[in-house]
């Protein structure tokens, strides 16, 4: 972050570009770490990193002029020296010196934003209670700092910036007043795509998984006897045989002889009923031949 042009400064840099830091003059120090926003770096490492930077000399001039360096800006002593030169003497005199943004001021900033985005998310979960973002379904928006810790996330599917922009901005364009802003402002705070184990960054909206119901087993363990009876019962098929008069009534004394379909053979009388019935393990054509029965002598 560049310093307030109010200070006169030099943006000078590390290897990395996070490590960043001015060049400030001594007077102003004093209001630029008062707020706590940079903290001053050792004149040893500014020197190190000024010689390997590139800086062209007429910026290192424009900001000696803006410190008054004018009495000793080419020439001092014996001999004539480059503005780098003596921008390095007086960062070891410490009459200028180095600051870069503070650790702590990233640590407050990003407090503030999480605050922010939980603030939204409340809001918006207020809303959802008579206002759903997604028509049927249940949604849930959290701050990516208290997704980690979410206890019930399995039962969500998270969803990729794009699409969660635009279930958001449809829900605005369907809201109106507090609840359309609350939506729009989500939208701006939505994190970056990202995969785990990394933190998301911004707000994450999660959308509910389809719950599949499971049949319940039964409680005892079954053996594998009882497994074949079972699918034996759910193969066997069931053979009523009723025979009947003119008059609709059972006729007595019929002698039946049936082939079932697993190829085993029932005969007997159907009796005053006039039926039977039996059991094949087999599904099939059976073969039914009925007959009068011959009275036995007593």
């Amino acid at each position: 972050m560049r310093l307030s042009f109010y200070y006169p400064n030099l943006p000078v840099s590390f290897d990395e570009a996070k490590n960043d830091f001015w060049l400030v003059h001594r007077p102003d120090a004093f209001a630029v770490e008062g707020d706590g926003a940079y903290e001053r770096l050792a004149a040893h490492d500014v020197l190190r990193a000024l010689f390997a930077a590139r800086l062209d000399d007429p910026s290192i001039e424009d900001f000696l002029l803006q410190v008054s360096d004018r009495d000793c800006l080419f020439e001092c002593g014996d001999g004539l020296l480059s503005p780098r030169v003596r921008l390095a003497q007086l960062v070891d005199t410490g009459d200028v010196i180095a600051v870069r943004e503070s650790a702590l001021r990233g640590q407050d900033q990003d407090r503030k934003k999480v605050r922010e985005e939980r603030e939204v998310a409340r809001e918006v979960a207020s809303i959802q209670r008579t206002f759903a973002i997604v028509p049927g379904r249940r949604s849930l928006l959290v701050s990516g700092a208290d997704y980690g810790a979410l206890a019930n996330r399995d039962g969500y599917r998270v969803l990729g910036r794009a699409e969660a922009d635009r279930l958001l901005v449809d829900a605005a364009s369907r809201a109106d007043g507090a609840a359309r802003a609350a939506f729009e402002k989500a939208a701006t705070l939505l994190a970056p795509d990202w995969r785990l184990p990394k933190t998301p960054q911004g707000l994450v909206l999660l959308l509910d998984l389809p719950r599949a119901v499971a049949s319940r087993m039964p409680e005892a363990a079954v053996t594998p006897s009882q497994m074949r009876a079972m699918i034996q019962a759910e193969q066997s098929v069931n053979l009523e045989v009723v025979v009947q008069g003119l008059d609709d009534e059972p006729l007595d004394g019929v002698a039946f002889s049936i082939a079932a379909p697993d190829s085993e053979s029932y005969d007997g009388d159907l009796g005053r009923s006039g039926k039977t019935s039996i059991t094949s393990i087999k599904k099939g054509p059976a073969t039914v031949t009925l007959a009068w029965a011959v009275e036995k002598d007593a």
